[in-house]
């Protein structure tokens, strides 16, 4: 019979007569959950924090954090007050103070996920790896995952060293969006910062063939390839830097230094030494 229960619940609903017992016509309605009454300074508080939130709407952070410094004064257990002065603490640049802040706003409300990102935000930005890990880490637990969330936490693994942690969890976000840009861009990050120059140019390539006038993506590649020191590559990337970039002429420069130095051939060589005197002679 356990296997028939779902189908009797949908039998009794339909015919009007719902599993969950109802109270007789004549039994008193449940008393509503009593609601403190707020003090004055509670009241005084809130409208202080609305009045900050409008000034932190125009962009006058320091008006508002003073505000909502009142109003947490006046009620100290107004979450909404500490966690505006945390709003305009990560506005101004301070993220050790804004850290502070929105540490103390998540205790008084442990259930926002707002602050909680926020607050991890600001420990990637101080470099305080595990702390931003494990608030992030509790916010996929809670949420699932999503693009942001794991691109955040591959930035922390990247942040303690842990190349594989950070590629894998890029490898996840890849599989949500595949034509994130942003997403390839923090793999190509994590291959640079780790020197995996071939890995690095194989992402690069496909990104470069979509946006070609893309002069600083071009550049990495080119940095890649010469990291690697892969000097035919980087000599068909500078080539067609040149060819691309039209009036720079670091390119030039970079290819009379390999035609010299690297790979000899006087003819490349003089190639680009007369387009540099032509440049030079325009620039006068």
């Amino acid at each position: 019979m356990k296997h028939r229960r779902p189908f009797l619940a949908m039998a009794f609903c339909l015919l009007g007569h719902p599993l969950v017992p109802q109270q007789s016509p004549s039994s008193p309605p449940p008393a509503a959950p009593a609601v403190p009454e707020l003090t004055a300074d509670q009241l005084e508080a809130r409208s202080l924090t609305q009045q900050a939130i409008a000034w932190f709407g125009k962009g006058e952070c320091k008006r508002a954090a003073e505000l909502a410094a009142r109003a947490e004064a006046l009620d100290p257990r107004h979450e909404l007050a500490v966690r505006v002065q945390g709003w305009c603490a990560v506005a101004a640049g301070d993220d050790a103070r804004a850290a502070e802040l929105l540490t103390r706003a998540l205790n008084l409300d442990p259930a926002n996920r707002e602050v909680q990102r926020l607050l991890a935000g600001c420990h990637v930005r101080l470099e305080e790896w595990g702390a931003a890990k494990d608030l992030l880490t509790d916010l996929l637990q809670k949420q699932g995952p999503g693009v942001g969330l794991l691109t955040a936490l591959a930035e922390c693994c990247a942040g303690e060293g842990d190349a594989p942690g950070a590629l894998a969890l890029l490898k996840k976000a890849r599989e949500l969006a595949p034509k994130d840009r942003d997403v390839v861009l923090a793999i190509i990050a994590v291959h640079e910062q780790f020197e995996a120059w071939a890995e690095a140019s194989a992402e690069l390539k496909p990104l470069l063939a979509a946006t070609p006038g893309d002069a600083p993506l071009r550049w990495r590649l080119i940095h890649c390839r010469l990291s690697a020191k892969d000097y035919p590559a980087a000599i068909s990337e500078l080539e067609d830097a040149c060819r691309v970039l039209g009036d720079d002429p670091q390119p030039h420069e970079l290819l009379v230094e390999l035609f010299t130095s690297h790979l000899p051939d006087p003819s490349r060589l003089a190639t680009h030494q007369e387009w540099l005197k032509a440049w030079k002679l325009r620039r006068r």
